[in-house]
């Protein structure tokens, strides 16, 4: 397949200005990635994942595939030979890849700073890992139904078990994150922090019916609680704006914590609230 890139983030390409890939060059870079895989008799069909299943979100995304094969024991073998045919097609930055027994993933930034994710499994192991997929195409005709069926029984986080994980460890964090600060140890102190916070945003995802792990969705939280948790941003080194910080990125995990107290039925956030608020009254001494 001809494609129209060849002095741009193919391997012709001689210019040592860094640029970004164009929207044209993305989708160049997909039509080639399905028909050079739609050749290979052992790829029973491919996915689309993210957001290039519906046509990507802007200039910015990147393309994520999910390649199924007929036989579990080539995946890697599939994965090796497509390899070798990108890396003769495309200038690549970098490339990295994994495996398990499910998928063999291979991770590659080409030159222009596009970034491919491919996901190499038999379909036998074919799951959706995400909620927006587009089949590419098909040799089973099995594989919109496989990707249905998986999502709607994929394991889905018990919230209320979550909740009370989170909230039975995090006044470690919060008194950790003081300490360091009495001992100086002001960096230490600022990455804390940045953990305390992230457990409030996915407290704040479960308030809202969310699965808590989607920082990508972070920014659909509510304008007010995003207001509140900015309060939480470490504006420099210093003891006296780590401790402002603790205390606003503490005042927003128990926030959601007692918002979600009331979901559940329990009652636990209030009082360690009042305690965690005393002890470090405590160390702030």
């Amino acid at each position: 397949m001809e494609t129209g890139f060849k002095n741009d983030i193919s391997r012709k390409n001689t210019s040592d200005v860094p640029r970004l890939f164009t929207e044209c060059e993305r989708q160049q870079v997909l039509d080639w990635l399905l028909e050079d895989l739609r050749a290979d008799e052992r790829v029973a069909g491919i996915v689309i994942a993210g957001s290039g299943s519906v046509g990507f979100r802007d200039r910015f995304s990147d393309i994520d595939l999910c390649v199924a094969v007929f036989n579990e024991d080539e995946k890697e073998a599939v994965f090796t030979d497509w390899k070798k045919r990108l890396e003769e097609k495309f200038s690549i930055l970098h490339m990295c890849e994994t495996s398990n027994s499910v998928v063999h993933s291979g991770f590659i930034l080409l030159s222009g700073f596009l970034g491919v994710d491919m996901f190499f499994t038999s379909i036998d192991k074919l799951h959706a890992r995400r909620e927006s997929w587009a089949v590419a195409w098909d040799r089973t005709s099995k594989m919109v139904e496989i990707m249905q069926r998986t999502w709607e029984n994929r394991k889905r986080t018990d919230p209320r078990r979550f909740y009370q994980e989170r909230l039975d460890y995090v006044w470690h964090f919060i008194i950790s994150c003081a300490v360091a600060v009495r001992r100086g140890w002001y960096w230490e102190a600022v990455e804390t922090i940045g953990i305390i916070r992230s457990q409030a945003v996915e407290l704040a995802f479960l308030c809202m019916d969310m699965e808590p792990k989607q920082h990508h969705k972070l920014d659909q939280l509510p304008p007010e609680f995003l207001s509140r948790l900015e309060g939480a941003l470490v504006k420099s080194v210093g003891a006296g704006e780590i401790i402002r910080a603790l205390n606003c990125a503490v005042d927003c995990f128990f926030e959601s914590a007692r918002a979600l107290d009331v979901k559940f039925g329990m009652a636990p956030a209030v009082k360690l609230e009042k305690d965690i608020h005393e002890v470090l009254q405590l160390v702030e001494k």
